[in-house]
Formats: C-alpha cells, structure tokens, sequence
C-alpha cells in the first residue's frame, strides 16, 4: 500500500511540475451564510506519461459521494478529472466536509472556517500543495500547458480583509492564483448581515415608535381634559 502511494504521490509531482494538472475551487457564499462550491481535479492524459488508472480511486468517489458530493467526470481538451460539486451547505459544514475528504493532490486538512457573531474568517494554509515554493517557479510551464492551481470565492458583500492575488471592480469577487509568488495560504474575513434580524429589529423599533406616539396622545388627551375640568 506505501508503495501504491508512494507512486501515487511522485506522480501528481511530476504533472505539478510539468504543468500538467488543474486545480479549482469556486465558492459562492450566499447571504445566508450558505455556498454552493464546485471544485476541479484534472491532470493531462495520464497514458501519455506511461500510467494508467485515475486520479481518484474508487473509495475516494464513494466518499465525497457519501458525504454530500455530486462527483462528474471533467474533460476539457486534453485534461480530464473530476468536478466535485455541492450545494446548500453551511461554511462550517463544509470545512469539516472537506478534511473527511482529504486527497493526496491538496491537503484540505488545513481548510479553516471561524465564526464570530456575523463576521466570517477563512484561512487555509496551502502546505499541503506539494511543494508549493517549486510550483511557483513552474508557472510558466503551467501557462503553456493549459494548467492551473486557482481558488475563487464570491460573496455578497465587500471582505474587509484578504490577500486574494485579484479583485474584481465591485470588490464582492476575489481570486487566488496559487502559483503567484510568495502565496502559501488564502485569507479572508468577511460580514454577513441576516436581513431577517434586520427585519425583526425594524419591526421592534417601529413598534416601540407607535408606542411612543399612542403614550404621547394618550397623555396629551388626558392633560386636555384637565384643563377642559380646571
């Protein structure tokens, strides 16, 4: 079995190193504190660098499969992989999601999710990429194989802290490219407001309002009576 891995592993390094692989993962963080996440592991034909078999193991499916995933087949030009998808699913959730679905080509043990109150805090620590410093110096490889390794978040709001490598102009869309130099993790903080709280609070106060303004009339009413008396 440390042998199967052992090769395993000095294959994805070679296609790392070569440019031959892609990597994406896209979230979408909706208002509610949910996202919709789609994430692509692809590699050039493997039969051409004299290797058979697949990029995920039959387990390995089964188990994203089992905990939520709709995995595809991927094919685009000469890359094919998988594309893993899911929906609906709270941050939190998929953090935890992701380190049970831990895979030999990214280490998503290290994919962190904190919340305090509405703030929102991802960090994820991109070690776990090969040699990440090595890739880098690949990037032109990358370029002109076709390869990537990128990460894309979307929100709904502005973040208020990132190191995202690109922004888009309303500021809501952000972009890591991981073969940039000197990335080794993603940050980002953000802030959601529930519209419900909101709601409610609106109503509170224009309820304490009418309060307010019944306890003026009904004081007022009452001083006028007084006067009316006297």
């Amino acid at each position: 079995m440390k042998k199967v891995r052992a090769v395993v592993m000095a294959l994805v390094c070679m296609l790392c190193l070569s440019g031959c692989v892609r990597f994406n993962a896209s979230i979408d963080v909706k208002k509610n504190g949910k996202v919709d996440v789609s994430m692509i592991y692809a590699a050039m034909s493997l039969e051409d660098y004299g290797f058979g078999g697949d990029m995920f193991d039959e387990e390995t499916v089964e188990n994203f499969e089992n905990d939520g995933w709709t995995v595809e087949p991927y094919s685009e030009g000469n890359f094919a992989g998988y594309k893993l998808i899911r929906k609906d699913v709270e941050i939190k959730e998929l953090a935890e999601s992701l380190k049970d679905n831990d895979t030999d080509m990214v280490n998503m043990n290290s994919f962190k999710v904190t919340k305090d109150g509405l703030k929102y805090v991802i960090d994820w620590d991109l070690d776990g990429i090969g040699e990440l410093s090595e890739l880098q110096a690949y990037k032109s490889y990358f370029d002109m194989s076709g390869g990537y390794l990128t990460v894309d978040i979307n929100l709904p709001v502005k973040p208020s802290n990132h190191n995202a490598t690109k922004v888009s102009d309303d500021g809501k869309s952000l972009e890591w490219d991981l073969l940039s130099p000197d990335m080794d993790g993603i940050y980002l903080e953000f802030t959601l407001f529930s519209f419900i709280w909101i709601f409610i609070l609106c109503g509170i106060g224009l309820a304490l309002a009418i309060i307010v303004v019944i306890a003026i009339l009904v004081i007022d009413a009452n001083n006028r009576k007084k006067y009316a008396r006297s």
